[in-house]
């Protein structure tokens, strides 16, 4: 039951996430959606460097 629920509530999340950066996507202009992509690219190659390169 628990990893039942578990899973539901993540595909709940996900699609939540999915509804409003849609409602959002559409919204924004063409400059705003160019440095959210920027921005959330290079997080995930910040966190890629943490994970491959740990700082004692």
């Amino acid at each position: 039951m628990f990893v039942l629920a578990v899973f539901a509530a993540s595909f709940v999340w996900q699609q939540l996430l999915v509804a409003a950066s849609g409602f959002a996507g559409a919204r924004i202009s063409g400059t705003a959606r160019m440095w959210t992509f920027r921005i959330g690219y290079g997080l995930v190659a910040l966190y890629a460097l943490k994970v491959a390169l740990p700082l004692p």
